[in-house]
């Protein structure tokens, strides 16, 4: 959303230049993309076994839209801190009346780029 200054107004996708874009980049990527509604470009940025797991892009939007944790991510108002852990990322949301929920994004290199290859909310 273009008032929340934690999001760009709309996700620059990293096209030509995903190979060399860092996992934070890919993350921030994924993350604008999802707060957008661009459930494709966030999907595009899995990797091709956690895009198995997951199925599809609708399938992808259900998952994150009906969980009581991964729903954070989507939520108009919500802030975001990411930073690298080793070759994970790390990204804390917080949302006003729920609870802050950290995540670790798993990366991992394919075809050159980083893609997400799965996400833990950490307790």
């Amino acid at each position: 959303e273009a008032d929340d200054p934690m999001v760009p107004a709309k996700a620059a996708p990293l096209g030509a230049r995903r190979a060399e874009a860092s996992a934070v980049e890919v993350v921030n990527a994924q993350l604008a993309a999802l707060f957008s509604g661009d459930w494709d470009g966030a999907f595009a940025l899995n990797s091709k076994p956690n895009c198995a797991r997951l199925g599809d892009a609708a399938k992808f939007a259900g998952v994150v839209r009906s969980s009581a944790s991964f729903s954070v991510l989507v939520e108009k108002g919500r802030e975001v801190e990411v930073w690298e852990c080793g070759s994970d990322v790390t990204v804390r949301a917080r949302v006003e009346g729920r609870p802050e929920t950290t995540f670790q994004f798993m990366m991992v290199r394919e075809d050159g780029a980083w893609c997400t290859d799965g996400v833990r909310v950490e307790c």
